[in-house]
């Protein structure tokens, strides 16, 4: 029969499963073996983390973003920080949700996440750019990603430490012996924290990653085509239906681009109708040149 310390060793080196329920089989060998440090490490990655484990909170789950502001004409735009310092602490956010759900962020398409601000730091910035707007924070995939991986190479390493120790076990048995072996193992083994990593400024909020597309419609280009395409309808000799379709959208997307923070979802399946509306009409040259724009529009956003 194999031992529950081998197969955690197998298990952290595929990463095809997902890191929760690597998490869960040695959270069985940490309770079995009595190691209530490495116990409580892992309900809290299950779990998620809070402001009172701020001593605790562990360096790898310090991310770094970039805060960014929506502009109602060129989308989502960095802030710029004339103050290094304050630069690398805005830069820089606390990501506090269990495991299990950055693992399903894991699975998702999108190469970028964002973070909501609260409702004191969002003003503290509004204020400092001089503009009232949205301000999220921006992450790329790997700070996602490298929080999994950092998780895995804790586990795995802590499991071949016990195999060295002479832990092995028999299934999800451990001997006497065995919880011998593993608390002297135990003691010189770490989790790196908060207070050894000089880079860590500012306030554990509760931060929750979220997906949304990296980059927003400039809401200058679409009116303006909008429009173009409005003053043009007549001309390119649609169906009836297919004319009240475009005049539909059109209001549509003047609507969604008028809202302080437009929905690019609603935004770019309009624009994908508009696109297959056009791309029906044979031979007409006013038709074709929309479809370039509408082409050129989603392929640029």
């Amino acid at each position: 029969m194999s031992s529950i310390i081998q197969e955690l060793q197998i298990e952290a080196t595929n990463t095809t499963n997902s890191v929760s329920d690597l998490l869960r089989k040695a959270k069985i060998v940490a309770v079995k073996l009595d190691l209530k440090e490495f116990a409580e490490w892992i309900e809290k990655e299950l779990n998620g983390y809070g402001v009172s484990h701020k001593k605790d909170f562990p360096e790898y789950r310090i991310a770094k973003g970039e805060p960014k502001a929506w502009n109602p004409y060129h989308g989502w735009q960095p802030i710029g920080f004339t103050n290094i310092e304050a630069g690398n602490s805005w830069s820089q956010k606390y990501i506090t949700q269990p495991v299990g759900e950055l693992d399903d962020l894991a699975k998702s398409d999108s190469s970028t996440f964002v973070i909501l601000y609260d409702t004191e730091a969002k003003n503290h910035l509004m204020k400092a750019i001089g503009l009232e707007t949205d301000i999220k924070f921006w992450l790329g995939r790997n700070a996602v990603t490298g929080i999994l991986d950092s998780v895995r190479n804790l586990i795995l390493d802590w499991a071949l430490r016990l195999e060295k120790a002479g832990v092995v076990g028999e299934g999800i048995s451990f001997s006497p012996e065995d919880k011998k072996k593993a608390q002297v193992a135990n003691t010189t083994y770490s989790i790196g924290h908060i207070e050894n990593f000089a880079g860590a400024i500012g306030n554990i909020d509760h931060a929750n990653v979220t997906i949304q597309q990296a980059n927003g419609f400039s809401q200058e280009k679409v009116i303006d085509l909008v429009s173009q395409i409005q003053k043009f309808l007549p001309e390119v000799k649609l169906k009836t239906e297919e004319t009240e379709s475009v005049k539909m959208l059109a209001k549509e997307l003047k609507e969604e681009m008028s809202k302080d923070v437009p929905e690019q979802s609603k935004i770019k399946t309009a624009l994908l109708s508009l696109k297959a509306i056009f791309e029906g009409v044979a031979g007409n040259v006013i038709a074709q040149g929309i479809i370039v724009e509408l082409a050129k529009l989603l392929a640029g956003r």
